[in-house]
């Protein structure tokens, strides 16, 4: 059985591995990392996120998305910018499309 140990030592190596995969010039000691997920640098928790995306929109904070488990990450910014709704004539009436 894993213990809290081990837990933290397979999440520090994964956080690595990814930083390694997408900076590969850089280099990342333990204690980069661990510094790293204390100011919320990286989140390792999928509830540790919600709170920054929160307030992402308003501090305009880059973001990371990895879609479906798919190897290429994407790095982006939320805007709040939606495309105006489409509007159709239905018998004399203008009907907002969904």
């Amino acid at each position: 059985m894993a213990t809290d140990k081990d837990g933290k030592e397979h999440n520090l190596e994964r956080v690595r591995k990814r930083i390694e995969l997408f900076f590969p010039d850089e280099i990342y000691t333990r204690n980069t990392i661990e510094e790293a997920i204390e100011v919320s640098d990286v989140f390792i928790k999928p509830t540790e996120i919600l709170p920054y995306l929160q307030t992402a929109l308003l501090d305009e904070k880059i973001l990371e998305v990895e879609l479906d488990g798919m190897t290429r990450v994407y790095f982006g910014r939320i805007h709040d910018d939606p495309p105006p709704p489409i509007e159709e004539e239905v018998d004399g009436e203008i009907i907002v499309v969904k």
